[in-house]
């Protein structure tokens, strides 16, 4: 049962626009997975085609070793939890709640019997002969939750469920959603554009860039083993500094300021350096730079430094404690290790050394 779900060489294409080019991974019965990327990268397209609610233009979506590509949603076993809600709002919380159970027309009490359940796991039991007005984002939000746990379908889908709320709810409900996923034994696979989401929930990330898998893994491992710059820029909060030497020489003269040498075999192929802010330094050695900005956060403290001597022009990030005081206009020298860098070359793709 590895490969509960399994997306093989899914391509679909509106017209001339190919929106998904050739996906394929799998996810394990029971994990929680985020399909991760840009607005229009294709994740929710891809949600909907395992859905159901969308016909991929080629490829295959099975699902517990079965292929369901021309099995319509209702038979695929699967529940969906959206941005909108998706509440109606003349039936107060608990008719909306097993709405879906009626249609299918499941016994009286067995209904009863999973509402008590499901309101009480999220908290809803006191608010069931409300309706939707009456709620807070937070409360219409956990009822739509409630709709997809009491159909009592192995796997739940979920598109930008916390959009809608705020930051502090956001948080809360990341944290809840997780419990529950975890509780329930579900196999829950979750749209987003926020990498925050992303990092704090998943078991595994697939982070999408123009229809395609940019990389795939723990959140451990896209923030460890970036495997290009369209990676680093999107998973990292500040993101991280692509630096763009322009030639041989000046990559040279830039590494040896913070005591870094790398084969000259690399050195042929090297377009960018990437260094995440918080893996740089602020000390009086390396790299001499001069204090344009700083962004005091309470608990750290993010400093924009420009390079002085260097061709490249874009200011970089460095996240120090909030220890630290700067005026703007100091000088000050940033370096890091070897191990925290990564080099990648002129299409944007990692390289090893």
């Amino acid at each position: 049962m590895n490969e509960f779900i399994k997306i093989k060489n899914i391509t679909k294409s509106f017209g001339e626009k190919i929106v998904l080019d050739d996906i394929n991974f799998s996810i394990k019965k029971g994990s929680f997975t985020v399909l991760l990327g840009p607005s229009g990268c294709g994740k929710t397209t891809l949600l909907r085609i395992i859905s159901g609610l969308e016909e991929p233009t080629s490829g295959e979506v099975i699902i517990n070793n079965k292929i369901v590509n021309k099995l319509e949603p209702s038979k695929r076993d699967i529940s969906m939890v959206f941005q909108s809600y998706a509440l109606f709002p003349h039936l107060n919380i608990r008719e909306n709640i097993i709405f879906g159970l009626k249609v299918r027309k499941v016994k009286k009490d067995e209904i009863e019997n999973k509402l008590y359940k499901v309101a009480k796991l999220l908290g809803l039991d006191e608010l069931l002969d409300k309706k939707p007005a009456q709620l807070s984002g937070g409360q219409k939000q956990r009822v739509a939750l409630a709709r997809s746990f009491v159909s009592n379908h192995p796997i739940c889908l979920m598109d930008e469920p916390l959009s809608n709320l705020d930051a502090k709810l956001r948080q809360e409900m990341r944290i809840e959603i997780k419990e529950l996923q975890k509780r329930l034994g579900l196999t829950v696979l979750y749209v987003t554009h926020d990498q925050t989401e992303a990092m704090s929930m998943a078991d595994k990330i697939i982070l999408l860039n123009s229809g395609k898998i940019e990389q795939e893994g723990t959140p451990r491992q896209l923030y460890d083993e970036t495997a290009s710059i369209f990676v680093g820029s999107f998973i990292g909060t500040p993101p991280m500094n692509i630096i763009k030497p322009q030639n041989k020489e000046e990559t040279h003269e830039l590494l040896s300021k913070i005591d870094i040498t790398i084969n000259e075999n690399y050195l042929k192929s090297l377009s960018y350096i990437g260094i995440r802010p918080e893996e740089m330094k602020i000390n009086q050695k390396g790299v001499k730079c001069r204090v344009l900005f700083y962004d005091y956060h309470g608990g750290d403290t993010i400093v924009g430094i420009a390079p002085k001597g260097f061709s490249f022009k874009n200011p970089l990030l460095v996240k120090t404690d909030k220890g630290f005081s700067f005026e703007v206009g100091e000088e000050v020298g940033v370096s890091w290790n070897t191990k925290d860098m990564k080099i990648f070359d002129n299409n944007g793709k990692k390289i090893d050394f």
